[in-house]
């Protein structure tokens, strides 16, 4: 068996990432003031949405305590009857939900068997068939997260080496 001897490793640093990720502890200001603003307006709309019920409860907490004063109150059944066909559609929708969830319980849970482990390779076979050093197979072997291109004929291009999270450790190109 003909043995391949691979060419230099040129080890460059990795390239910018696309799309660019934003993250939690590097958020640029203009959105944190854009996501504080959007939080206001919408606990404003909401507020306003619930007007008349904190009307009701801060003139039922008003002296004398547990009566509405300067209020009337509510008209509770026509409120129910408008409410009544939403309640109805919310029931129907959750039997029919669970009707399913029941119905097809052995398809949604997840399948308890654990695949049998593929077989090893030989180290000395990979290195041979992908024209790559034993000290490159085991640097890849060492990484968390290896991605390499297989091209025609077999050749190993640019590999990107990161860390357990993800993070670039190096950008190699063998050639």
């Amino acid at each position: 068996m003909k043995m391949v001897v691979p060419q230099k490793v040129s080890v460059e640093p990795y390239p910018m990432p696309w799309p660019p990720l934003v993250k939690a502890n590097k958020v640029p200001v203009q959105i944190q003031v854009r996501d504080f603003l959007l939080t206001l307006v919408a606990w404003g709309v909401f507020g306003w949405m619930m007007l008349d019920a904190l009307h009701l409860g801060l003139d039922w907490l008003r002296p004398p305590f547990g009566e509405l004063t300067h209020l009337t109150e509510p008209d509770w059944a026509a409120i129910w009857m408008r409410l009544r066909p939403f309640v109805e559609l919310t029931g129907v929708m959750m039997i029919w939900i669970c009707f399913w969830a029941v119905y097809r319980r052995k398809t949604l849970r997840p399948h308890l068997e654990i695949p049998e482990a593929p077989l090893a390779l030989d180290p000395e076979l990979l290195c041979n068939r992908y024209a790559v050093s034993m000290l490159q197979l085991t640097l890849w072997q060492q990484s968390q997260c290896v991605t390499v291109d297989v091209i025609e004929g077999g050749r190993i291009i640019p590999v990107d080496i990161r860390d357990s999270e993800r993070r670039p450790i190096a950008y190699q190109n063998v050639n």
